[in-house]
């Protein structure tokens, strides 16, 4: 995912501009509860998970083709705990990864749209395993419709806060161009969320026809049309990147 896919650290005389608007920091109430939440969504799907341990067969489906099809299966032993255990483990990252530079979780605007995205990734997880139980106990079950329905879901949920996310090393499209420019980074996000909320909720609509792959071609122009326009708009006007 183009969100958390490429890393760069900026240099002391690099610090994004939102940083000289730094607050206090410290858990505010709306942050207790996000975290709260997402720690009570993993709580839910281990003991979910466990209750439903008994019911399910010897193996589990794990993978889905772009057609909706199971094509990868894996013992109940360890399958059945692939997700919920994914989750956790997202949970600690998303806790752990800001206290490399805590100065960028000290605006509030990014830290509550860092949280949103925590709590969003660990709730795809969340229904993931719900519909990999259910497929599990019913083979007859069109759960990869569900599935792809889901992803389109997640991918219009990110576009709603993409406009909103600061520059910053953690989240976002962090590319060279981008990462170098405030403008670039703002024009960059702000065409990506209006794509990918249309693209996703376009997706979402075709999936309750059963049609994955129109929405599957929308969501990767969505995903690789902001990286090529941001990268034109580095290279034009003053502001040029080079």
């Amino acid at each position: 995912m183009v969100a958390m896919a490429v890393t760069m650290e900026f240099s002391p005389g690099k610090q994004n501009s939102f940083l000289a608007h730094e607050i206090e920091q410290g858990p505010t109430l709306k942050s207790t509860i996000s975290w709260g939440l997402a720690f009570g969504l993993i709580l839910t799907t281990f003991l979910g998970t466990f209750l439903a341990y008994d019911g399910l067969p010897a193996k589990i489906p794990i993978h889905w083709n772009i057609r909706g099809e199971v094509d990868g299966y894996a013992p109940k032993s360890w399958g059945v705990w692939l997700l919920p255990g994914t989750m956790l483990l997202m949970l600690g990252l998303f806790l752990v990864l800001p206290r490399f530079s805590l100065r960028q979780l000290g605006n509030e605007r990014f830290r509550h749209v860092y949280e949103f995205i925590a709590l969003l990734v660990i709730s795809l997880f969340g229904c993931l395993q719900m519909l990999t139980i259910a497929q599990a106990r019913n083979s007859h079950l069109k759960a990869g419709v569900w599935l792809a329905g889901l992803m389109y879901l997640f991918f219009a949920l990110m576009g709603s806060v993409m406009g909103k996310i600061p520059r910053n090393p953690f989240v976002g499209i962090r590319l060279p161009w981008t990462l170098a420019s405030d403008r670039v980074w703002d024009n960059a996000h702000r065409l990506a969320g209006w794509l990918w909320t249309s693209a996703g909720l376009l997706g979402l609509v075709f999936s309750l026809f059963g049609w994955i792959l129109p929405g599957v071609v929308l969501i990767a122009l969505a995903v690789i049309i902001p990286l090529i326009t941001s990268f034109v708009d580095s290279r034009s006007g003053d502001n040029a990147v080079g």
